[in-house]
């Protein structure tokens, strides 16, 4: 991976886009939108298939692609039929692979026009799959439907988080030479030019919760994960796997061993290199003059509040020390397209040893709280921000292709 930066999209979040159509003009706008600005990379959330709250990380159906993004909907054409009819089911069956064999079209005609544009696709692999997903109907073998997946209680949460989602019987994956994480990878690889592994601390250890715990997440506990095992089978069935890690979290020593043994790029996220004791803070590993070349630097990720409402939302001494970090005095409330606070904060990510840098639109555009895409733990309200073709056409392009130049980040 050579020295680059990038920007952080959800294809759900692209303008005009309704419930139909994602796939069409306004994301191939996009690109030359990134081609035009400089940056190489495009990371998305995940296309899979998705089910409560619209969350992109609550996958139905792990090799299947999200049938709305499709720029027409053969499946709505059978939506008329009479349910009376004996060949209904058969027809939206028909209707469903149908427009499954139209998404991988539409898919991959973007992809290659990214590519030719000199962007590369960074997709997103969720962890866990739905109770209700396909994968689980049809192997219920290798998940444990006893025992909810969940966090302890971190940064975004203090009371932790119960997802709900079944976790996974391990043994019973590791029985079958884990050929269902192979095939996952697989698609994914032949989808994106890079793959970010979502919670990889899980395959170390994960967060259970049993009923016992009467779904409570603090009243979880840790389990063993796959460990190294499950890479050396993706690698031997796959070769080289173009992957990034998110060790995010709580990450223990074991975790932070399987992370390093794997060799994957790791993340580091501005906003947590203001947490914690202020005495530590010059050793935090999210501060740009710690990152590493093996690293993937973000000013924050989906889960986090945009920079500006961060910036404004921190205490008196984590800002003095922000602005005295980036030695900047100017204005820290004024958002939009001339945020110089945000245009600060990136120049230090640009500037810092990490080979990719990676933007979330909202930071680019300046935007506050109204634009956060996800609150972590909540369940409604999440997934809905949109940008504007307007707000696209107010970004100052010469701006970031200077600053991208000027890092070497071409």
């Amino acid at each position: 991976m050579k020295r680059a930066a990038g920007v952080l999209l959800p294809i759900s979040s692209l303008p005009n886009s309704g419930p139909i159509g994602t796939l069409g003009r306004e994301a191939f706008n996009f690109v030359d939108f990134l081609a035009d600005c400089g940056f190489a990379y495009w990371q998305l959330l995940p296309l899979e298939r998705f089910g409560n709250g619209d969350s992109p990380y609550d996958c139905l159906d792990a090799f299947a692609g999200e049938l709305s993004y499709c720029t027409s909907s053969i499946l709505g054409d059978f939506g008329n039929y009479s349910p009376y009819l004996a060949d209904y089911a058969a027809a939206r069956e028909l209707a469903s692979e149908a427009t499954q064999e139209q998404f991988e079209t539409e898919w991959t005609a973007l992809r290659a026009y990214a590519n030719a544009k000199g962007v590369k696709l960074i997709g997103d692999l969720p962890f866990y799959v739905s109770e209700s997903s396909t994968d689980v109907i049809e192997h219920p073998e290798w998940f444990n439907l006893n025992l909810r997946s969940g966090a302890p209680p971190d940064y975004f949460n203090p009371e932790g988080q119960n997802w709900g989602n079944p976790t996974y019987n391990w043994a019973a994956m590791r029985k079958s030479g884990y050929s269902w994480w192979c095939r996952r990878i697989e698609r994914a690889m032949k989808m994106y030019d890079v793959v970010r592994l979502d919670h990889f601390r899980g395959f170390s250890k994960f967060w259970g919760i049993t009923e016992a715990d009467e779904g409570s997440a603090p009243s979880g506990k840790w389990y063993a994960g796959p460990g190294y095992p499950l890479f050396q089978a993706m690698q031997k069935t796959l070769g080289e796997l173009s992957i990034i890690a998110e060790n995010l979290g709580d990450i223990d020593a074991a975790a932070a061993e399987l992370h390093k043994k794997s060799g994957f790029p790791g993340m580091a996220v501005f906003q947590f290199g203001f947490t914690g004791d202020r005495s530590e803070r010059p050793a935090n590993i999210h501060l740009p003059h710690n990152y590493r070349p093996n690293q993937v630097a973000y000013s924050g990720t989906h889960d986090n509040t945009t920079l500006l409402d961060w910036v404004m939302k921190l205490d008196g001494d984590s800002r003095w020390d922000l602005f005295n970090y980036l030695g900047y005095s100017g204005d820290s409330t004024r958002g939009g397209r001339d945020c110089t606070i945000n245009k600060a904060v990136l120049r230090s990510l640009f500037a810092s040893a990490a080979k990719l840098v990676i933007v979330p639109l909202q930071d680019i555009l300046g935007y506050g709280a109204d634009s956060r895409l996800n609150v972590p733990g909540t369940a409604e309200g999440n997934w809905r921000w949109r940008v504007t073709e307007g707000g696209l056409n107010e970004i100052d392009r010469d701006y970031w292709r200077t600053q991208i130049r000027l890092f070497n980040r071409a």
